[in-house]
């Protein structure tokens, strides 16, 4: 019987090929000095590009770590009844 578990990453190995083939282009490029294909482009020189311009909106990563240091931690601590 034929096994038809799925690779530990839950991607084909047909797709996990692809993967590599995208990683090694981007690579060969970056150290050539040439331009990433567009496609594959999320930040360049500090703003959105490509495909992360179309996914994600620019905005402050840490804006809300004021707000969150407000919040009391209610955990329990160790050693307390």
């Amino acid at each position: 019987m034929r096994s038809t578990a799925r690779p530990l990453s839950g991607s084909s190995l047909s797709a996990q090929a692809r993967y590599a083939a995208g990683v090694r282009e981007i690579l060969e490029c970056w150290f050539d000095g040439r331009p990433i294909r567009e496609a594959y482009l999320i930040v360049d020189r500090g703003t959105l590009a490509g495909a992360g311009a179309h996914s994600y909106s620019a905005g402050d990563a840490t804006g809300g770590s004021d707000e969150a240091a407000g919040f009391k931690d209610r955990s329990p601590t160790s050693g307390s009844a």
